[in-house]
């Protein structure tokens, strides 16, 4: 006979405990899926109905029409040039005309404003002033070299030749 070892040993009560925990545990995720599943199923439905509650919800619909022909839209706005101009003027002086005021449309060449420079003026009548000057030295230059020939003759070549005849 052969004799059995407490090492060798296996009692049956281990071997169905063994069997039915490896029977359990499957059966229970069976049922907890199965559980899962159903749970799901309900929320899927639940979803679907209120979707397709909420997909049919009322419009209005206003179709346009073409209003009145005199009805006049402000609205506001600011506009500005892509790039600026300074205009500056030739001469120093104080502004004794306009022609065009802001936002008046003008045209090239165009007089925009009369500018009166009195330190201008004043260099002007100083300048014709000494025009007349001159013009009257050079008067009296030819009135006297028309008196008196030997003036004449200085200002002249013909000096050497009057003087030999």
């Amino acid at each position: 006979m052969t004799e059995l070892t407490p090492s060798n040993s296996v009692s049956p009560s281990s071997n169905g405990r063994r069997l039915l925990f490896f029977l359990l545990v499957p059966a229970v995720l069976c049922v907890a899926g199965v559980l899962t599943l159903g749970l799901r199923g309900r929320q899927t439905k639940a979803l679907a109905a209120t979707t397709r509650a909420l997909e049919s919800e009322p419009v209005s619909i206003i179709h346009a029409k073409a209003g009145a022909p005199n009805s006049e839209l402000t609205l506001p706005g600011t506009l500005q040039a892509y790039s600026d101009s300074p205009i500056y003027a030739r001469t120093s002086g104080y502004v004794s005309h306009w022609y065009a005021d802001i936002g008046t449309h003008v045209r090239q060449g165009q007089l925009l404003a009369e500018i009166d420079s009195p330190e201008i003026d004043q260099e002007l009548n100083q300048a014709r002033a000494t025009v007349n000057q001159v013009q009257a030295n050079l008067t009296l230059a030819n009135i006297t070299a028309s008196t008196q020939p030997h003036i004449r003759c200085l200002l002249r070549s013909t000096c050497r030749t009057q003087k030999v005849s």
